[in-house]
């Protein structure tokens, strides 16, 4: 078989490993080279300072869960939780102009599905992964290594999502894009 050729099967496969501060990372690729995006998802996180791991390491520490990103649309907050909680959602967050809905993985298309029907406007709808618990980054550096191995990491071709377990302070997270710019 030739080397990258056309028409190479595409696998769905996840990769899990540990970024700096001891923060658990839940890779999701797509590839037609499992050999090539596993060599460059482990030097991308063993350069960072991380260690890739087995499967099962840290994905124990994270729960598949719903989330639609929806419009706000000049509804309020209470507004649209009473809607979502209607449509058997579980939780609703703020984000800005948006709106992040909770559900529980299975009931993901039905609440999407009423949310529709009620005249929201549905930005994204997917299957996530929740952690179980955060690590709170307190350190600007190793905040700034978390933040460039995310993007390092969403940059490859192959990935699909990436998923940790970090809480970086807002404070914090300012003064690091405060002396990036």
């Amino acid at each position: 078989m030739g080397k990258g050729g056309a028409g190479g099967q595409l696998e769905s496969v996840t990769y899990e490993g540990y970024g700096p501060g001891k923060v658990a990372l839940v890779i999701e690729a797509t590839t037609d080279n499992k050999n090539r995006t596993t060599s460059e998802v482990k030097s991308i996180i063993e350069r960072s300072g991380g260690a890739f791991v087995s499967p099962g390491t840290v994905s124990w520490m994270f729960t598949d869960e719903g989330v639609i990103t929806a419009e706000r649309d000049g509804k309020s907050m209470d507004e649209f939780l009473d809607l979502a909680i209607e449509a058997g959602a579980e939780d609703v967050a703020e984000l800005g102009d948006a709106v992040e809905i909770y559900t529980k993985p299975n009931t993901l298309e039905a609440v999407k599905r009423v949310l529709i029907e009620k005249g929201v406007k549905i930005i994204l709808a997917e299957i996530s992964k929740k952690p179980s618990a955060a690590v709170s980054i307190t350190d600007g550096d190793t905040a700034k290594k978390i933040l460039d191995l995310m993007e390092k990491l969403e940059v490859l071709d192959d990935v699909q999502k990436v998923h940790a377990n970090f809480d970086i302070s807002d404070n914090l997270l300012e003064g690091i894009q405060g002396s990036i710019k």
